[in-house]
């Protein structure tokens, strides 16, 4: 009776906890330097949010597949545009949480929300002035 109440009460949380070690590697080597993180004064142009999934099999411990920053922020940016304020967040929707309990163990996804300001670069600017440029 003991033995079944520790199994119960402690070794099944334990399990049930290990859920969840999911890993995500970003590599800032990807991004050009016309992206910073802190925000700036400059006019901003536009503000933008991109969200994508996130696939991991096996207990959360085997991504399918690295998310590529580089990628979602291209659609943002134009030629000479920067990004500032960047911020990248992880976060389980309710979707992925109802995904995830009905097929835990083997399929877990998750959402990456990169969102940010896209302001007008120094060449746009003098461009827009009609100065030449050097």
């Amino acid at each position: 009776m003991l033995r079944r109440h520790l199994i119960r009460f402690a070794v099944l949380p334990t399990l049930l906890s290990t859920g969840g070690c999911a890993r995500m590697y970003l590599s800032s080597a990807q991004l050009t330097n016309h992206v910073q993180l802190n925000p700036t004064s400059e006019m901003v142009k536009k503000h933008f949010e991109e969200s994508k999934w996130n696939h991991y099999f096996l207990f959360q411990l085997v991504p399918t597949a690295e998310p590529k920053l580089a990628d979602m922020l291209a659609s943002h940016v134009a030629e000479g545009d920067k990004v500032v304020g960047l911020q990248v967040r992880k976060k389980t929707t309710f979707v992925n949480g109802l995904i995830c309990v009905l097929i835990y163990p083997i399929y877990c996804p998750d959402t990456l929300v990169v969102e940010g300001d896209v302001v007008i670069g120094a060449a746009a600017e003098s461009g827009a002035e009609g100065e030449p440029q050097p």
